[in-house]
């Protein structure tokens, strides 16, 4: 068999040769892809972590903001320790001046309920000048039962907790006022409702604070109104940036023995329509059990880092440096050749 010629065999090695030169190719396209694609998950890893850290900061906020709320209570409390008796004068002085006590939070209504048992109840009324009522309703009486929290001192005369309204014909509330008769020294929360605001054409979201206090000899309760819409309108103002969409929502675990039941407080129960990511934070305070949900929208911090947002990224890091960075991307300046000089 006679040998390759020296023609067919260049043949050969050329074809060899860009066959090679096709497989290098092929490999450094997709290895570059491949490294593309890492570096996008891990940008967009890295922009999903600085959202997480907005929702973590912006819930220590709204605890903070809470965290006042009890703050007033347990200085309004204060007043009930000393020797002389807190009057209804005393109260509406002590409840105008706690709205100055910090510059982003006030109680909405505040207010004393006095424990009052059945066989005391005729001589409460006879004092009060009025029979106990329900809860919203001041012209229906209400109902003898065991014991009732009633409004004694308030700072809206006209409001849910007027003068005479008994805290446990509404379930929320009657949580709240009878855990806190329990449970001394500890601000109590309960569930959020609703109720009138303003001049009562409007509602909001309220909780109810509650803290045992004495009245004399006569064990009672310290409420207070939280209205939520003023805490949203705070998260909205200082840590919620563009792009973070706030769901907030309470967990009522009595209402089921296998799982907790969610409720709407803000927004709805299900992720905005261009959710990317929704982060879960949770928070307990007495009856109250909240669960934020923040979800991430294309928008925030801009989007996503996208490739070009990336290069942008490296040249202004570079510019930072000093000089211009296509100059030093160049490579050092070229030495001028002598014979040019001649």
């Amino acid at each position: 068999m006679a040998g390759a010629t020296p023609s067919e065999g260049e043949g050969r090695s050329k074809a060899v040769l860009v066959s090679v030169m096709a497989v290098i190719a092929v490999v450094g396209i997709g290895g570059t892809y491949l490294l593309g694609e890492k570096l996008k998950r891990e940008s967009r890893a890295g922009w999903l972590l600085q959202a997480d850290a907005a929702a973590t900061q912006a819930t220590l906020a709204a605890e903070g903001w809470v965290a006042q709320g009890s703050s007033i209570m347990n200085g309004l409390a204060v007043a009930f320790l000393g020797p002389k008796p807190i009057g209804p004068d005393d109260f509406a002085d002590l409840a105008f001046a706690a709205e100055e006590w910090h510059t982003e939070f006030s109680l909405y209504t505040a207010a004393v309920a006095r424990r009052v048992t059945r066989n005391q109840r005729a001589a409460f009324e006879a004092e009060l000048g009025a029979p106990l009522s329900v809860i919203g309703k001041p012209d229906a009486p209400a109902p003898e039962v065991y014991e009732s929290f009633a409004i004694q001192y308030s700072s809206d005369d006209l409001g849910l907790l007027r003068p005479g309204a008994d805290l446990m014909t509404d379930p929320r509330m009657a949580d709240v006022a009878a855990t806190a008769h329990r449970v001394p020294g500890e601000v109590i929360m309960g569930a959020a409702y609703q109720g009138p605001a303003g001049d009562g054409s409007t509602t909001a979201t309220f909780v109810l604070a509650g803290l045992q206090v004495t009245l004399g000899e006569t064990p009672g309760v310290l409420v207070g109104e939280i209205n939520l819409s003023d805490l949203i309108d705070y998260l909205k103002a200082t840590h919620m940036p563009a792009g973070l969409h706030l769901r907030l929502a309470e967990r009522d675990t009595e209402a089921s023995e296998t799982q907790s039941v969610l409720r709407p407080i803000f927004g709805t129960l299900d992720a905005h329509p261009n959710a990317i990511h929704t982060t879960t934070i949770r928070m307990t305070k007495g009856q109250a059990r909240w669960s934020f949900y923040w979800d991430v929208l294309p928008d925030f911090q801009g989007g996503p880092p996208t490739r070009d947002r990336r290069r942008h990224a490296v040249g202004r890091r570079r510019r930072d440096l000093g000089g211009d960075a296509d100059d030093r991307l160049s490579g050092p300046p070229e030495r001028p050749d002598p014979a040019r000089r001649r």
